[in-house]
């Protein structure tokens, strides 16, 4: 950024606005005579907002209808007066709430946490995973099968996606890409590796990803386990119920033909 000028755009009520200040000292005077020069338009455009808010509503109380009713003393001239009255005081309360910037301490916050030192002995039953980053046996084993992909079909496998598991098919992945699943999101790792084995084993996963979208099956098979993941995690969606039945009527249909 440019030490010589300071520029803020603003749009107000649909009108932008630019305030520029130019220095003329050093560099902590301008960034003071620019945020006051910013405060002044704010103030300035909040000013000319209350006057037109207050002007419409006097405007409105001058062109109702103010009868004079019989039996009622606060009707007529004594209604209108009390609306009068009561725009005034809502403009002054208004005109009296003054906004203040929100306070943060961004400057320490830029800091960062703070460095932890730990001069120790590490305990006997930690082993180090990283240089400096302990773990017990269990966490390490757990965090190293999670990390490695499980190939539970050839040419499919199983990785973490969140807090839940995908299929992954190994010939979709690529550098670009490198997390593609082929769609149903499971809840648990052992639900993910049951359908697996027992509804997508008949498909070939070494094939291609255009020879898999080319067969008539692959889709529809997808596509239920997909919705019925989403009729499993919320019963109450009537929208993947569903698409689970056209799915099952669309391979149904391709089942009757290919057997014929």
């Amino acid at each position: 950024m440019s030490n010589d000028f300071r520029e803020t755009k603003l749009r107000i009520f649909g009108v932008e606005r630019v305030i520029r200040t130019e220095r003329t000292g050093s560099v902590k005077q301008l960034e003071a005579a620019h945020t006051k020069a910013v405060k002044a338009v704010l103030a300035e455009e909040r000013t000319v907002g209350l006057d037109r808010r207050h002007a419409d509503r006097l405007d409105e109380i001058e062109s109702s209808s103010w009868e004079d009713k019989e039996g009622w003393k606060g009707s007529g001239r004594h209604a209108k007066a009390n609306a009068l009255a009561l725009a005034d005081k809502l403009d002054k309360e208004r005109r009296a709430v003054k906004h203040a910037p929100v306070r943060c301490n961004w400057v320490d916050a830029c800091k960062g946490l703070p460095k932890v030192t730990y001069g120790k002995p590490v305990p006997d039953y930690l082993i180090e995973i990283a240089p400096r980053e302990y773990a017990t046996t269990e966490a390490a084993r757990s965090m190293e099968a999670e990390e490695l992909p499980d190939e539970v079909l050839p040419g499919l496998e199983l990785r973490r996606y969140g807090k839940k598991w995908v299929l992954c098919h190994v010939l979709s992945v690529t550098e670009e890409r490198p997390n593609v699943h082929i769609g149903p999101v499971f809840k648990t790792r052992e639900r993910a590796r049951h359908i697996a084995l027992t509804e997508l084993a008949h498909l070939d996963w070494t094939h291609t990803t255009e020879e898999l979208l080319a067969d008539p099956v692959a889709g529809p098979t997808v596509r239920i386990i997909k919705w019925r993941e989403f009729v499993a995690a919320s019963k109450r969606n009537a929208w993947a119920k569903e698409r689970v039945r056209e799915a099952e009527a669309e391979l149904a249909v391709l089942t009757q033909t290919l057997a014929a």
